[in-house]
């Protein structure tokens, strides 16, 4: 990607897109966010959550990071964005506000990642997209990538 460009991440988890789309853009920013709830209902404290996301980010040698512990609904947003990428809760209501909420902030030409686009598990993720897009947001696919069960989308803002 040309100049300096924008990357929000959410649905952090410990940091594997975020590290991953850091080392892939060096001359960009990723801004990557997760309230960690289902982490630290795994055994992690807030702070241990937060830690060791930001050490196995760290550890990759990615450094053009920023990660916090927000909601993808609550966090306070007002730059344009390159590359967003959703791979939060997976459920229709979740993806539904955030698909509406996210989309305006993506570039014209810009990218838009969905991670479980379709899932046996998470049917809702491709019905809120698939209601969002292309009626409302004009956007194309580009690729679906099939990983087994999981099938991840890339669309381009048109």
């Amino acid at each position: 990607l040309p100049g300096n460009p924008i990357i929000v991440d959410f649905g952090t988890g410990h940091g594997k897109s975020a590290a991953s789309l850091a080392l892939a853009c060096p001359q960009g920013h990723v801004f990557t966010f997760d309230p960690g709830l289902p982490y630290i209902n795994a055994g992690c404290n807030e702070q241990q959550y937060e830690e060791e996301t930001k050490k196995f980010i760290s550890d990759t040698g990615a450094t053009n990071f920023t990660f916090t512990r927000e909601s993808s609904l609550e966090k306070v947003w007002d730059q344009q964005i390159d590359v967003l990428n959703v791979d939060s809760d997976h459920t229709y209501e979740t993806t539904f506000k955030e698909v509406d909420r996210w989309i305006p902030f993506v570039k014209k030409g810009g990218l838009a990642f969905f991670h479980d686009w379709y899932h046996p598990r998470c049917p809702g993720v491709a019905q809120a997209i698939n209601e969002l897009i292309p009626s409302k947001y004009p956007m194309e696919l580009l690729e679906v990538i099939d990983a087994g069960a999981v099938k991840c989308a890339c669309f381009k803002k048109l």
